[in-house]
């Protein structure tokens, strides 16, 4: 039982540090698209 819960444990912590791994590539991606869309904006403008 004892075992179990460690590797529950240790899955939840995986998870969650996936999650912010997969965050962290989100707001970069969105920066980085923010940033080219306003470069084009100022292009036209």
């Amino acid at each position: 039982m004892r075992e179990e819960m460690m590797v529950y444990l240790r899955m939840m912590a995986e998870m969650q540090s996936e999650a912010r791994a997969f965050t962290t590539l989100s707001n970069i991606l969105t920066t980085r698209h923010q940033a080219s869309m306003s470069a084009i904006r100022n292009i036209r403008a």
